[in-house]
């Protein structure tokens, strides 16, 4: 009795085991994430839900860590996507200046002054952070996008990825011209065609200076700038106040970036802009298959969703795609006067739903029963987590 009682645990373990691997392998053939700590299953629809950051730094510009450990980061997070985005060039720089040194970790691998012959400091060097970078992301089934953080110094910031990886901008943090004509800088617009010259993907991000400003808007109206970030992990708290973040509903947001999105018809993303370690904030793709040409592919389509803060914000149509897939609703009729309905949660996140008069919150991969005392035929659940716009939340009937 004994051994059969070993036997059935063994069995157990291996189907669980199996099943797991099957769930994280569904992504991609010969990637196996250790930690599928963030992985939604497959949309009714047919699409991946890849989770990923486009909006990162590394000690090559100003950020505190390795491109080596960054990339360690996202794979701990179970990211399939990552884009590194140094400021002003694509390359990376060597720091250079005691300015630049307050960047990064006291033994940064590449901390390396320039000096001239005649002792004159001189601007910081490119380099090529991608020569680690990309056979580092492959090893570790991660689709990788060499990117670029520009802007307007003090103004408007914007990211661009799945830019050639040998692209060469002008020097280390050289912000762009407002005007045509002003100093040595790059006229934005100009820097806006270059980039998205070869297949160049731009977001407004940290949009901290607002919409008003013609900048920005004549990107999206040239579809220059495809997308703009509804959160950012770096700027977003009340830390960060005079970067435009206000306290609403549900926290410290650019209040105002997701419904422009929907407005202007361009997607949603949510970064870390992590400069060192930051927490749990994703941008989900809804894409056809684990490859670089499908995320593109869904970017371009607008298909990305906010992941942050155990919310999802997204068009109704991803984030009703999203939702089907990860909750299912049974009615269990036990007797003519006593009715259940369960609703089972087969996501990483936790949902918090209204239903049935009651507010009920579902862990992750769980299960919730609760009673029919309304005598409806019809279940209307409202995902208080899951946003469709600045003020409407998901809602589903079943």
């Amino acid at each position: 009795m004994k051994l059969n009682k070993i036997l059935v645990a063994a069995v157990a373990v291996v189907a669980l085991t199996s099943a797991c691997f099957a769930q994280t392998m569904s992504h991609g053939k010969n990637f196996y994430n250790p930690k599928p700590i963030n992985r939604f299953p497959n949309t009714k629809s047919g699409r991946l839900v890849l989770v990923g950051d486009f909006h990162t730094h590394t000690e090559w510009g100003h950020g505190g860590l390795s491109v080596e450990d960054r990339i360690a980061d996202a794979y701990n997070w179970g990211m399939d996507i990552l884009a590194i985005t140094e400021h002003g060039n694509i390359q990376g720089a060597v720091a250079n200046t005691p300015a630049d040194s307050k960047w990064l970790p006291k033994d940064a691998k590449h901390y390396t002054p320039m000096i001239n012959d005649d002792g004159i400091v001189m601007p910081r060097q490119p380099m090529d952070l991608h020569k680690i970078a990309i056979p580092l992301a492959k090893k570790y089934g991660i689709i990788y996008f060499p990117g670029v953080e520009t802007g307007i110094a003090g103004k408007e910031h914007i990211v661009a990825f799945n830019i050639p990886k040998d692209y060469k901008s002008d020097a280390y943090d050289h912000w762009l011209a407002e005007d045509p004509g002003q100093g040595e800088a790059v006229y934005y617009r100009d820097r806006f065609k270059e980039l998205c010259s070869d297949g160049g993907f731009m977001i407004y991000v940290h949009p901290h200076y607002g919409y008003a400003r013609e900048h920005v808007q004549w990107g999206v109206d040239n579809n220059y700038i495809r997308g703009v970030e509804v959160h950012n992990g770096s700027t977003s708290g009340q830390e960060n106040e005079e970067w435009g973040a206000t306290n609403g509903e549900v926290g410290w947001r650019w209040y105002g970036s997701f419904d422009y999105a929907l407005k202007h018809n361009i997607g949603i993303y949510a970064n870390t802009d992590a400069h060192g370690d930051k927490g749990p904030t994703f941008t989900l793709v809804l894409a056809k298959e684990r490859t670089h040409e499908s995320v593109m592919e869904a970017c371009n389509e607008l298909r990305t969703v906010g992941y942050f803060d155990n919310m999802l914000w997204g068009r109704e149509r991803d984030v009703d795609d999203i939702i089907s897939a990860c909750v299912d609703v049974e009615k269990i009729k036990l007797d003519s006067n006593l009715t259940m309905v369960r609703i089972g949660n087969k996501s990483p996140m936790e949902m918090s739903v209204s239903v049935l008069d009651r507010d009920i919150v579902i862990p992750p991969y769980n299960n919730v029963l609760v009673r029919n005392e309304t005598g409806r035929k019809n279940v209307t659940v409202t995902f208080k987590n899951v946003w469709t716009s600045e003020k409407t939340r998901l809602i589903k009937r079943y």
